[in-house]
């Protein structure tokens, strides 16, 4: 800073007053170099804002990724901490500063959690924020899918075989491959199983089936489309709960010579629509044997597997 006298005292009234000690008039002025050498700003004077849209996404069975949204601008680091049962919260980890992201790694598979993240710095921890519950994937391997010949005019299919399959979806362009008589266009498909949703949400279900199909999920049935026709999309919603495992049954008909498929899909406000992955899918439960698939009754000349819902209609 250079002191400058004011130009409305005489000089020489000025130079009296200093040899007098008594102070002059002056005017501040900045120096060009005055920023130079500028104190550090001060550390911060309060505690952090909380972050919010805490998210958590089922990488596998054992993982899950958090993301949120850093709504500070002092925080030291977050603090990500994750419970099984909501009220119970164990550390695990913490995170740099203007970070929004971080792996939950070492979980149980088929298990519901709790995710919540804070903000911190040395004046204090922000709020939490808690994202919306989420189950890991579970260590399944596909539906049991039920496979029959159906000969028409009326007469009960045929069963060919069983096997586990991964997921729905398929394009048969030169028939299903049997082993029993090669090539096969009039055949019948009955997958059977469980699903374990991640997220506690809606669920959308999608069918896209050339010809028909129909699908039931924990006893309601999402889609009736049983139905000659070009690859053709129907859908229907339910309620499902994160980890919670529910029955499932998926029926399709092919009828004719030329290219056939179906696909299995599905979505919820979290999960963008994608076909249904082996890791959800149970095969073990709710299967449905051979002796049961002999029991099939014609429906307009297409069969479909039933469930076994009486005792009384399995015994007949």
């Amino acid at each position: 800073m250079v002191v400058r006298l004011s130009s409305r005292m005489p000089a020489c009234a000025a130079a009296g007053l200093w040899m007098l000690g008594l102070p002059l008039c002056a005017q501040a002025v900045d120096s060009p170099n005055a920023a130079a050498g500028a104190v550090p700003a001060p550390a911060a004077s309060t505690g952090p804002t909380a972050p919010a849209n805490v998210t958590a996404k089922p990488i596998s069975a054992t993982r899950l990724d958090v993301a949120w949204a850093d709504k500070s601008d002092n925080e030291d680091n977050f603090e990500v901490e994750i419970s099984s049962d909501g009220t119970n919260y164990t550390s695990a980890g913490r995170t740099a500063d203007n970070t929004t992201d971080f792996a939950c790694t070492g979980l149980k598979a088929d298990t519901v959690y709790h995710v919540r993240v804070r903000a911190t710095n040395s004046l204090g921890q922000s709020a939490y924020a808690v994202s919306p519950e989420v189950s890991t994937y579970s260590l399944g391997t596909g539906l049991m899918g039920h496979y029959f010949h159906r000969p028409g005019n009326g007469k009960p299919p045929k069963a060919m075989f069983n096997r586990v399959d991964p997921y729905i979806s398929f394009e048969w362009t030169n028939g299903l491959q049997s082993d029993e008589s090669g090539a096969e266009y009039n055949f019948m498909i009955v997958w059977t199983g469980q699903i374990t949703p991640v997220y506690s949400e809606t669920y959308t279900f999608y069918t896209e089936s050339d010809d028909g199909s129909r699908l039931w999920v924990d006893g309601k049935q999402l889609v009736d489309d049983w139905v000659d026709q070009s690859a053709t999309e129907k859908s229907g919603t339910i309620d499902l709960k994160a980890g919670q495992k529910y029955d499932i049954k998926v029926a399709y008909y092919a009828n004719g010579v030329g290219s056939s498929s179906m696909k299995l899909s599905w979505s919820s406000a979290s999960q963008a629509k994608e076909i249904v992955l082996p890791c959800q899918f149970d095969p073990k439960t709710a299967k449905e044997t051979e002796a049961a698939a002999s029991k099939i009754q014609a429906q307009k000349g297409l069969a479909l597997l039933k469930p076994a819902a009486k005792k009384k209609a399995a015994a007949q």
